[in-house]
């Protein structure tokens, strides 16, 4: 018998679905949906409630028949209870594509759909193809029809804003890469021939998979995009484990220690602001402070939770440390909305020295946002990968989500500037994070 135990929690964390819309609701649903049976939908219907009735709503707009009736059903029945529907009840499960572009690359193709519900609020959905054998660009880039052999894996599914088409235009521009247009057909073909193709395996792919088969029946794909059973598929194209073993710590302090010299004694203020910050991190609701200060602690308490950190176990420069690298290689992110964590964890050990490396070198009081992040690893001559035009939104938007622990501890000031005490304290962050 499967185990619902945990079907009160996600009920409860569905709070959040009033306030998103279809689109977004129906996403955040394809997490729990992925592991879904008949009897899951039964537990969150004998929970009852607004928030149950938003949940079964939400499901039934991207899960297969018959499930989908049952749940559409259970929900109408919580709302005969008392309970009061989403304001996007109507709207959830009448997206339409509208629009597509093709994203050719180096063994790839992107293929960007378009998608618009009756209330005209839209949303993309992005499947990344990893192919062998194809022609490079154009409508139908893919295997030849002369090259039956070509192996291809559906690499990564990701959702965006309706926006995201005219953002990814504006960072193509001046550079190689040129998106193409494609016509809903021509996208529908491609993605119908895809769906043939394994899945990479992947916690982020997984939940976005009932979505993504949703949007792709309602195209008029039956086929549904399937997780590699083959564990090769995985790693067929090149994906990395999110966690780094052991060589990618070495590897990471040698290429810090080469790029800025070895470390050198903490400043002073590095006691001064750890005395101020362990207060907090013992007991938080103990402290007297208007709203927004306590709005910092409740952060500094996930922040610490990220870390792994008590600090009753460990020294100022450990603490203040451990803190300030709590993102570089995080523990569990359930603290954060499902979007969020999926965007930390995608950012990687390079991306992170490439990020700090030049932020170091430029000195103190250069200004920091997520987008010169983006930059600085383009820009560092210590790390050899970069960051692709179409997914610097995604990778500038997961250090936004970051970058309060910098503030937190003191390695930014207020005007988001780099701190005397932030110039010590980022290589330090880094080789504490690479301590197991």
């Amino acid at each position: 018998m499967a185990d619902h135990s945990h079907v009160p929690g996600v009920v409860a964390r569905a709070s959040v679905l009033a306030e998103l819309g279809a689109a977004q609701a129906e996403v955040w649903a394809s997490g729990f949906a992925a592991d879904a049976d008949l009897a899951a939908l039964g537990a969150v219907a004998d929970i009852g409630g607004d928030n149950a009735c938003g949940l079964l709503y939400a499901l039934a707009a991207i899960i297969e028949a018959p499930a989908d009736r049952i749940a559409r059903n259970a929900a109408a029945s919580l709302v005969q209870d008392g309970a009061t529907p989403p304001d996007w009840v109507e709207v959830v499960g009448t997206a339409t594509a509208r629009s597509a572009w093709l994203l050719p690359g180096d063994g790839t193709a992107t293929v960007i759909v378009e998608f618009a519900h009756v209330d005209e609020s839209t949303h993309t959905m992005l499947i990344d193809i990893s192919l062998t054998g194809i022609a490079a660009a154009g409508a139908h880039a893919g295997p030849r029809p002369d090259q039956p052999d070509t192996v291809r894996y559906v690499s990564d599914i990701r959702f965006g804003s309706g926006d995201l088409l005219e953002s990814v235009a504006e960072d193509l521009l001046g550079t190689g890469t040129v998106p193409e247009v494609l016509e809903v057909a021509d996208a529908t073909a491609l993605l119908a021939d895809a769906a043939l193709a394994p899945v990479a395996d992947g916690v982020d792919i997984a939940l976005n998979l009932v979505v993504a088969n949703a949007r792709l029946l309602s195209m008029g794909i039956a086929s549904p995009l399937v997780l590699a059973s083959d564990p090769d598929a995985s790693s067929a194209d090149g994906l990395d484990d999110i966690a780094p073993d052991d060589e990618d710590r070495a590897a990471a302090v040698a290429v810090l220690d080469a790029a800025l010299g070895e470390p050198v004694h903490p400043p002073e203020v590095v006691a001064t602001v750890a005395r101020l910050l362990r207060p907090a991190l013992v007991d938080p609701t103990a402290m007297r402070v208007d709203a927004d200060t306590a709005a910092d602690l409740r952060s500094l308490v996930v922040v610490a939770g990220l870390a792994g950190c008590n600090p009753d176990d460990v020294g100022d420069v450990e603490l203040l440390a451990r803190l300030a690298g709590a993102y570089i290689d995080p523990g569990d992110l359930s603290a954060h909305e499902r979007d969020a964590a999926e965007a930390i964890a995608t950012l990687e050990w390079a991306d992170w020295l490439g990020a700090i490396i030049p932020l170091v070198r430029n000195g103190v009081g250069t200004v920091v946002t997520p987008e010169s992040l983006v930059d600085n690893i383009n820009r560092c001559a210590e790390i050899t990968t970069t960051i692709p035009k179409r997914d610097r939104p995604l990778i500038a938007w997961a250090f936004g989500q970051t970058l309060y622990a910098w503030e937190l501890t003191g390695i930014i000031d207020g005007a988001g500037r780099l701190t005397e005490l932030g110039r010590w304290l980022l290589p330090a962050a880094v080789r504490v994070a690479t301590k197991d």
